[in-house]
């Protein structure tokens, strides 16, 4: 299976002479005349970021700090990134690895921040946290966010109303018998939303491979040319594609009407893959459908199930513009009995950043047994990474009444690899200490199922969490109209479902629907950015703030 290919060549590698120890000691000062040298090579060679990584910087930046000043001196326009700044946390690799996606990205990032002013941004994190305010609105605490465009399909959960965080992610992971091989992306170690991305969205690519096996994606039409309905030049068979062959989306009425879809482009290159199979036109499209559903659901078991949690047990939260529709299909297939798609669906993940709180993290790594911990010492640490957190939150002008700091430490037993997440006080007394170690017990009791109490426990990396809670923009109460379900009737269209074939459904504009209005399965619901398809085993109504609730059991 391989790994990944790395992102900087070995040509432009450089070493440095140097030491320090695991506790910051200097053993072997840094020899600036070879860093000189490294630094002409890497400039001739046209290097234009530099990613700096030493062994125990974590422990003692000063010879990062060095190398810094010495690039900044003779190569002031490099970008640059140091580890002992942006991750001062031991294990080499991945800080090293952090440090080069860092420097890799970190000229384009800065040029896109540079023209936030001048557009509005969304992304997939966004997503999540608008999920989640969602969730909390409507006061569903286990929520999994599903967010589905035009390339791939997005997978997170929320926990007890939190979006799951994880310090440890891996870009362009390989997928091998459906899951996710852990190790073979490029890993960065820094606090990002756990989410699972595959290569199932709208414009994702049908095709036949070597063994005549149907497969969707990863390879995507994308925007342009985009699906062969789009009229754009796309020749290649995609789920949109499928979904027009399948009734499921209205040529007539694609971005609100604004733009026509070629339905005849559709059925042409489906009629194409339906051909290779040797399978009629709908059954091709029918299994694209399938294959893209199965795709998305092992997405969705991979951060549920594959994580100790039921999926049958969550609401999903569904958005982007193909989500709506075809997750009615994959909840059902899964057991999942609700959905919620927000209004707008298409434009959700923007909503998100307009509901996220400022937040900084913070890490140190110090190891310490906790037997051999000091409360003071440990007090100290949270103290100065406070301070650091508190300057910042002044310059993002938040209020400190609004202010938040959350303390935790990465603990694990003696002689184990890796470190679970733990809770740590405000203030770190003796008693302090000793709830921590008992924090770390009951969490790894949960997470493994045992626990050792007599076994020694060690402290390895102190975290910092300062958030700055900002207000939140409402969500507009609808209005009720007057009149009843019949002025949001547009009429009716033949839908084929997966398990009941060819169904004449009615048709409603999602805009004209009133608070309360109740709809039976099977029928559709479409508005500007996407189209909403109620299975026959599903009801939907629209609650206060518009979300269309989709709960299973509930249709004709």
């Amino acid at each position: 299976m391989g790994r990944p290919r790395p992102l900087v060549p070995g040509s432009l590698r450089k070493g440095v002479k140097e030491r320090a120890s695991y506790t910051g000691e200097i053993l072997e000062p840094l020899n600036l005349e070879g860093l000189r040298d490294s630094l002409r090579h890497l400039k001739e060679d046209g290097a234009e970021s530099i990613a700096v990584c030493l062994l125990h910087s974590y422990a003692n930046p000063s010879h990062e700090n060095e190398i810094e000043r010495a690039i900044g001196s003779m190569w002031p326009d490099a970008y640059v990134s140091v580890s002992s700044t942006l991750l001062p946390e031991f294990r080499e690799y991945e800080r090293m690895s952090t440090t080069v996606a860092n420097a890799y990205i970190g000229p384009i990032v800065s040029n896109y921040i540079e023209d936030l002013e001048k557009s509005l941004e969304s992304g997939p994190a966004g997503g999540v946290i608008a999920a989640a305010y969602i969730g909390g609105l409507l006061g569903r605490k286990q929520v999994i966010s599903f967010d589905m465009g035009g390339t791939t399909a997005k997978s997170s959960i929320i926990i007890d109303g939190k979006p799951l965080v994880t310090n440890e992610y891996e870009i362009s992971p390989l997928e091998h018998g459906g899951r996710i091989v852990k190790g073979s992306g490029y890993p960065i170690k820094i606090p990002v939303v756990d989410l699972v991305e595959v290569g199932a969205g709208g414009g994702s690519i049908a095709w036949i491979d070597s063994g005549g096996a149907l497969r969707v994606g990863p390879m995507s039409a994308g925007a342009d040319p985009g699906p062969a309905c789009y009229g754009m030049g796309g020749r290649e068979p995609t789920i949109t594609d499928a979904s027009v062959v399948l009734g499921r989306i209205n040529p007539d009425f694609f971005l609100g009407g604004e733009m026509s879809l070629d339905a005849e482009a559709s059925i042409k290159t489906v009629a194409r893959i339906a051909g290779e199979l040797g399978v009629g036109l709908v059954e091709a499209a029918e299994g694209i459908i399938r294959v893209a559903n199965s795709t998305m659901a092992r997405s969705i078991r991979y951060v549920t199930t594959e994580r100790g949690h039921n999926a049958r047990e969550f609401s999903i939260v569904a958005f982007g513009g193909a989500a709506p529709v075809q997750v009615v299909d994959l909840a059902e297939a899964m057991g999942i009995g609700e959905l919620i798609i927000p209004p707008s669906p298409g434009v959700f993940s923007a909503f998100g950043f307009l509901v996220a709180d400022v937040v900084h993290h913070y890490v140190k790594t110090v190891y310490l047994k906790a037997t051999d911990a000091n409360a003071e010492s440990v007090e100290t640490i949270f103290l100065r990474m406070e301070e650091t957190g508190s300057i910042q939150l002044d310059e993002d002008e938040v209020p400190r009444e609004d202010w938040r700091l959350d303390r935790s430490v990465d603990m694990r037993y003696i002689g184990q690899s890796h470190e679970l997440n733990v809770p740590a006080p405000s203030k770190i007394g003796m008693d302090g200490l000793e709830e921590i170690v008992r924090r770390f017990h009951a969490i790894h009791m949960k997470h493994y199922g045992y626990s050792m109490p007599d076994e020694e426990v060690a402290l390895v990396s102190f975290r910092l969490v300062a958030r700055g809670m900002r207000s939140k923009p409402a969500f507009e109460v609808k209005s009720t109209r007057v009149g009843d379900i019949t002025e949001a009737l547009k009429g009716s269209r033949s839908v084929h479902f997966v398990e009941e074939g060819w169904i004449e459904c009615d048709v409603y504009d999602r805009e004209m629907l009133n608070s309360g209005s109740l709809l039976r399965g099977p029928c559709i619901v479409e508005e500007w950015d996407t189209t909403t398809i109620v299975n026959g085993s599903y009801m939907a109504e629209v609650d206060a703030w518009g979300n269309l609730l989709l709960t299973r059991g509930g249709g004709a």
